[in-house]
């Protein structure tokens, strides 16, 4: 059985074999089967990226533990959020992310365009995981990048549910308009220029990671959630979410650091507690 992708426009959707033997094998000796967009100049998606059963655990998580995680806005939109500052992941979530690694490892190859601690280095390693359930109107996440942490290049999630266009819930990747450059108008921002920029662009000095002028910003692509999609995009790339008006959105984040001594996972290995960044990271969130 062979792997089949066939890529639309914008990004490619690949299927994973049915069974994790064959998955395995693909992963090990066909992985250039489907390699479109694995430089992530555009975003790399994978359909039904688990097999039925961890995708059944996954929900069930969620559905019994949702509403008792800290609520609280993400980058504007209300959410709830898996887990306190001393709480462990459950096993079932440290597993897939595992996979999610180990697919990274052998499949991603990310063009940035960032020299310094955002460049990719040859391999990529887990920086920081969440679990986040949005709920409706709660508000839209506004534009942003991912860049305002140290050495953090690739940005994943993990979709655990649909969520139909009308909706709401849509991933929008987005870049500067050169039909009407501005203030904010600058593709690529990271560091202490990005955060800079949250500051003076927020909508409260207090909120970051928060943008208002997002008319500067042109949308380029749009994914919608399905059940087992897993995305990769650049850290780089400004992005947005609309507003969910219906249901609920659950997804699973992974976001990977360029940068060996900021990973809690590599090589399929916990090295340490699955919340905090390691204290070498976390001591350069503003970069060089």
């Amino acid at each position: 059985m062979q792997e089949q992708c066939d890529p639309p426009q914008f990004h490619c959707h690949c299927r994973r074999p049915a069974s994790l033997v064959l998955y395995t094998v693909f992963m090990a000796f066909n992985w250039r089967a489907c390699s479109a967009d694995t430089d992530l100049i555009r975003p790399h998606i994978v359909e039904n990226f688990l097999d039925d059963e961890m995708q059944t655990k996954l929900k069930a998580e969620f559905f019994k533990n949702a509403s008792l995680w800290r609520s609280g806005r993400v980058n504007g939109a209300m959410t709830y959020r898996c887990c306190g500052d001393d709480e462990e992941y459950p096993s079932i979530v440290k597993s897939a992310v595992q996979r999610i690694q180990r697919y990274a490892e052998q499949m991603l190859h990310p063009q940035t365009t960032l020299e310094n601690s955002h460049g990719f280095r040859g391999s990529l390693t887990v920086q920081q995981m969440s679990m986040v359930r949005y709920i409706p109107r709660g508000g839209a996440v506004v534009a942003h990048t991912d860049t305002d942490v140290y050495a953090r290049c690739v940005s994943a999630g993990l979709y655990l549910n649909d969520v139909q266009y009308a909706h709401g819930g849509t991933l929008q990747m987005r870049r500067c308009s050169n039909e009407m450059p501005g203030a904010l108008c600058e593709n690529h921002p990271n560091g202490t220029r990005l955060i800079e920029m949250y500051i003076r662009y927020g909508r409260a000095a207090n909120q970051r990671c928060t943008i208002r002028e997002r008319h500067e910003l042109q949308v380029i692509d749009e994914i919608q959630p399905r059940e087992g999609r897993l995305v990769f995009f650049r850290s780089e790339h400004w992005h947005s979410v609309s507003e969910l008006i219906e249901g609920h959105r659950d997804v699973i984040f992974v976001w990977f650091g360029c940068d060996p001594k900021c990973a809690i996972l590599s090589s399929g290995k916990w090295l340490i507690g699955t919340r905090s960044l390691p204290e070498y990271c976390s001591k350069r969130y503003l970069n060089e």
